[in-house]
């Protein structure tokens, strides 16, 4: 005799649902990103909250801010990253735009980890590449 396990099923993920519209979204990207993470083989990544300063690290979140400078002290790419825990600086020196990097980009970041002169920690001219 075959059991249906349709309505156990529909009942866990009614649940996660709602479980989802009362969790706060600094939660809820979190585990986005770990899910994101976990799917693409990546689990080596260090949150946020735990970077450490000249640190070599890994770490995965979503695009939040992006500002290119073209004038002042020179070309750059200055943007602000999250991944539920907290949020990094990315620099990068010398370049005018970035092909891809848009507010809301998945991005994983891979470099020497800096105190920056905001306080957050930095990474300076890091290797990246767009998680989809």
């Amino acid at each position: 005799m075959e059991r249906n396990d349709e309505p156990a099923g529909l009942a866990a993920r009614l649940k996660r649902g709602l479980h989802r519209l009362g969790a706060p979204a600094s939660e809820l990207v979190a585990a986005d990103l770990s899910r994101d993470a976990e799917s693409h083989g990546r689990t080596r990544r260090t949150p946020i909250a735990d970077l450490r300063v000249r640190s070599y690290s890994s770490i995965l979140g979503r695009l939040t801010l992006i500002v290119f400078e073209t004038g002042g002290a020179g070309l750059g790419v200055r943007a602000e990253i999250s991944d539920g825990s907290g949020t990094a600086a990315i620099v990068w020196m010398g370049r005018g735009r970035i092909a891809g990097l848009e507010t809301g980009s998945r991005l994983r970041v891979t470099g020497r980890v800096a105190e920056g002169e905001d306080g957050l920690r930095t990474f300076y001219n890091p290797e990246y590449q767009l998680v989809r």
